[in-house]
């Protein structure tokens, strides 16, 4: 049997400028999951059994902000948890929260969210329901918070499509060129409203058109080569340092990796 069981959604059209996709976990049995940094924040709402980091157990709700390096989780058995990936500027705009706040954080949802929309989440069906059931409830609470949302830059919201279209490849100073703003003042924007500067966020993006590439069969060297690196060791010392592992030792471990289903 599989360590998890898994459903994955992508939500309603209002909400996929901000949201890029929805998931529903169970741990079938206590694990250890590494969770390699992702390009956009994370909300995590646990509606059954506990979830610890080290020795702190973590609450019930939280918002994790865009993260450097790889983290470790524990979960125990039984642990079912909804979790809401949001798009690389979509989090800021949504919760109308300075992202860089929560950068290399995970923060308590109560710390964030109005009260009204806190009451919403806290009422989640009981830990029988189905994962469909856990999936339209967070949906219905999120489209309900929708016209509390910002509008996203438009600027950066064309800045974060180029770079995940490029893979990350693309340089910041022609970033900055093609949304006409200086490289400072974009860096800036990006500080506040995706959290990293772009070229953390390239980084992060590159990470997962390289998971991506190795998904769909490439070789290490193919990846590589794909993914615009100069060789092979350039992009293993940079997955090295985002996630701790080598290429070749993560992806033999036959771990389910927590980066997004729908890449974009």
């Amino acid at each position: 049997m599989s360590a998890t069981r898994h459903a994955v959604r992508r939500p309603s059209e209002p909400l996929r400028p901000y949201i890029r996709e929805m998931l529903w976990v169970r741990s079938e049995e206590d694990r250890v999951q590494t969770l390699l940094p992702e390009s956009g924040m994370t909300l995590a709402l646990r509606v059954a059994g506990a979830v610890t980091r080290g020795t702190e157990c973590l609450p019930g709700m939280v918002i994790s902000g865009i993260q450097g390096h790889a983290r470790s989780l524990t979960h125990a058995r039984g642990t079912e948890t909804i979790i809401v990936r949001f798009t690389e500027a979509g989090a800021a705009a949504f919760l109308r929260e300075n992202a860089g706040q929560f950068s290399n954080q995970t923060i308590d949802l109560l710390d964030v969210l109005p009260k009204k929309t806190q009451s919403r989440f806290q009422n989640l069906p009981e830990s029988h329901a189905t994962s469909a059931e856990y999936l339209d409830t967070v949906e219905r609470h999120l489209a309900d918070h929708l016209r509390m949302a910002a509008q996203i830059s438009p600027p950066i919201a064309a800045a974060t499509a180029m770079i995940r279209r490029h893979g990350g490849k693309l340089r910041s100073d022609h970033l900055a060129r093609a949304v006409g703003m200086s490289e400072r003042a974009l860096e800036r924007t990006f500080l506040r409203e995706v959290g990293v500067r772009p070229k953390m966020l390239s980084r992060l993006a590159r990470l997962e058109h390289v998971c991506e590439l190795w998904d769909r069969g490439h070789s290490l060297t193919d990846v590589a080569q794909h993914a615009g690196y100069a060789d092979q060791p350039h992009m293993v010392r940079d997955f090295r340092d985002l996630t701790g592992a080598s290429p070749r030792r993560l992806f033999s471990s036959g771990q389910p990796r927590n980066l997004p289903v729908f890449y974009k």
